[in-house]
């Protein structure tokens, strides 16, 4: 009997143990299994972020959660434009709901831009290009519409008003990419007036994504992604002030009627397009055989993506130092002429005539006799 008990008790510790030691086994494989999923999940983020910047550098338009935006083929008549803004109207005033009505206005507005871009991608005709800006002002409307009412949004958490808020931010760089390539074709008599316009649109975009990025309602993830297309319009914003600082002096000299200035001004902007969109095609060519590699699961091929994300960016800081020195150049070429004109002017206002003739005035006549 007392081996019996002994045999017993032997066997339920012996049980025991095994239980304890599966128990153990379950917990180390869970607690692998979660150390997996989350590096599995840092990962992705990281090669989603990359990607997010690739596409920034490349100056690619940023897609649309869950929205297709069809591409224009050609450039609209007014009439055609009239017709269209009809149509939108009257497709917002039969929607009632916030949501959807907010979602339409961002469709509008994001077809408005593609066809902006189109406009300034086909056409160097000044009054082709000034249909361009009025395309951008009616997408700036739509938008203002959704801008007026995120307070009534925002109250809303569902999985659309997430959307709609990280497709907003989408949209504003896109915008952005738009507004840059406008500016740099644009006839330089039309600059200043778009650049008032510009400014007012970005004033308003910057502080309405600041508004989204502290608001609470606004998850991390929207509100991360919102923070980066903030600091690339930030970016450009800030390179662009520079660029309009630079070439303020030509400008002028252009507004004086200098035609030397106006021909050197076309082929700074020339050089620099072509510079520019050389290099950018370069880098897209070298990404895309990187990305190619990422999505076949080669793990060296994400660092080498960051990698020359990081040389591109030094490579958009020297392009953008050459066009500088370039700016420069011009505006002592552009002063030299207009001493050189001061001095002619000078010299032919001191040169006095000679050899004169002075006309003889006749006396009175002499009486005869």
């Amino acid at each position: 009997m007392v081996k019996i008990s002994k045999f017993l008790l032997i066997s339920l510790v012996v049980f025991g143990l095994m239980l304890f030691s599966a128990a153990t086994i379950c917990k180390a494989e869970e607690a692998a299994d979660t150390t997996d999923a989350t590096t599995v999940s840092a990962t992705n983020i990281k090669i989603e972020q990359l990607l997010d910047q690739n596409a920034s550098l490349a100056d690619e338009p940023q897609e649309l959660i869950d929205v297709t935006i069809a591409e224009p083929t050609g450039v609209p008549s007014n009439f055609g434009l009239w017709w269209r803004g009809l149509r939108e109207q009257i497709s917002l005033a039969l929607t009632f709901d916030p949501v959807k009505k907010a979602e339409k206005s961002l469709v509008f507005a994001e077809e408005r831009v593609k066809l902006a871009n189109y406009i300034t991608e086909n056409s160097d005709d000044p009054k082709i290009q000034a249909k361009a800006q009025q395309v951008l002002e009616k997408a700036n409307q739509y938008v203002q519409r959704i801008e007026d009412r995120q307070g009534e949004l925002l109250n809303n958490t569902s999985e659309k008003v997430k959307n709609l808020m990280s497709n907003l931010s989408a949209h504003y760089a896109n915008k952005e990419l738009v507004l840059e390539k406008l500016e740099d074709k644009l006839p330089a008599e039309q600059l200043e007036q778009f650049q008032k316009l510009r400014q007012d649109v970005e004033t308003r975009t910057t502080r309405f994504l600041n508004n989204l990025t502290e608001n609470e309602n606004v998850p991390a993830k929207v509100k991360e992604k919102i923070m980066q297309v903030k600091e690339r319009v930030e970016e450009k914003l800030k390179a662009r002030e520079e660029f309009r600082a630079e070439q303020k002096d030509i400008l002028e000299e252009i507004k004086a009627g200098s035609q030397a200035a106006k021909e050197q001004f076309q082929q700074l902007r020339e050089e620099k397009l072509q510079t520019m969109e050389q290099a950018r095609e370069q880098f897209k060519i070298e990404a895309q055989k990187i990305i190619d590699q990422i999505k076949a699961g080669v793990p060296e091929a994400i660092e080498e993506l960051k990698q020359l994300n990081q040389t591109r960016q030094e490579e958009v800081k020297n392009l953008q130092k050459n066009i500088k020195t370039k700016v420069e150049e011009i505006k002592g070429e552009v002063q030299e002429v207009r001493q050189q004109n001061l001095n002619q002017l000078k010299q032919n206002n001191s040169v006095k005539p000679t050899g004169r003739t002075v006309p003889t005035v006749p006396g009175p006549a002499t009486p005869t006799e």
